[in-house]
């Protein structure tokens, strides 16, 4: 890939995370490069319609059409649809809320979510963003199944960021956390993304490699308040329920999707 179409790839992710627009030399310093090289490529993107330029706050936008794309992506592969009818029933059997994330390439990304009778006060994803890997109950389900190797290697090159006080950010702690994780075959997160939010996830395997990298995870999370891991876990075979039945249905979404760094992309969550 050209330095050129990287670094415009970079600016366009940049920009999608900041609705108030970001300046120049906000993008510039971000991206280790420099600022008329940066400008150039902030220019051609506007001349196809992807960013915008506000002279009063002198910021760079991301435009409507670059989320337009990837809503025409999503619908082109069915994914946006992929798993919501068992988001929905998880969603009534726990009376909280459901969470879906299918892999892109190495990481994850949001794609659904249902909302149970007594979900409230909770945080839920934004739609097409990536998964924080660390500091998810989806994020920790996936990573754990990968050997110990490949799942620092997937956080060095994403970093290990404070979310929270509660977060976790030694690698030998979370490394002992996965390990539980693959004797319980599930993850549970209390106040690592969002101060007051618990969660607790199941990685979703293929069924061709069953104990190959997952494919997906599906989280049921709610109120730190009224979800404590006791009551978290006495939702554990109803999602793992939920897991098993996406990983049959998961074949008939992999064969639509387009290949990512040479091999067909998968969820996870």
């Amino acid at each position: 890939m050209s330095v050129s179409v990287r670094q415009s790839i970079r600016l366009l992710e940049l920009l999608a995370a900041e609705p108030n627009g970001l300046r120049l030399t906000d993008l510039a310093g971000a991206t280790a490069a420099n600022p008329g090289s940066i400008l150039r490529l902030l220019r051609t993107l506007q001349e196809e319609g992807y960013t915008s330029w506000d002279a009063v706050s002198d910021r760079w936008r991301a435009t409507l059409r670059l989320g337009a794309l990837g809503l025409i992506q999503l619908s082109a592969v069915g994914a946006e649809h992929w798993g919501n009818q068992r988001l929905e029933e998880l969603a009534r059997a726990t009376n909280e809320s459901a969470v879906l994330a299918m892999s892109a390439g190495t990481g994850l990304v949001w794609i659904g979510y249902a909302q149970g009778s007594k979900a409230v006060l909770i945080v839920l994803p934004r739609i097409g963003t990536d998964v924080l890997l660390h500091a998810t109950a989806v994020g920790k389900a996936y990573l754990a199944t990968y050997p110990d190797d490949r799942a620092l290697a997937l956080l060095e090159e994403r970093g290990m960021a404070d979310r929270t006080v509660t977060t976790i950010t030694d690698p030998t702690k979370l490394l002992e956390q996965l390990a539980e994780v693959r004797r319980l075959g599930y993850a549970v997160v209390t106040e690592e993304m969002e101060m007051g939010v618990n969660a607790i996830a199941a990685p979703i395997r293929s069924l061709d490699d069953p104990k190959g990298p997952g494919v997906g995870a599906v989280s049921v999370a709610g109120p730190a308040a009224r979800l404590g891991r006791p009551q978290l876990e006495a939702f554990v075979p109803a999602l793992l329920e939920t897991a098993q039945a996406l990983a049959v249905e998961w074949p008939a979404l992999r064969a639509v999707l387009p290949p990512i760094d040479g091999r067909s992309r998968e969820p996870a969550l």
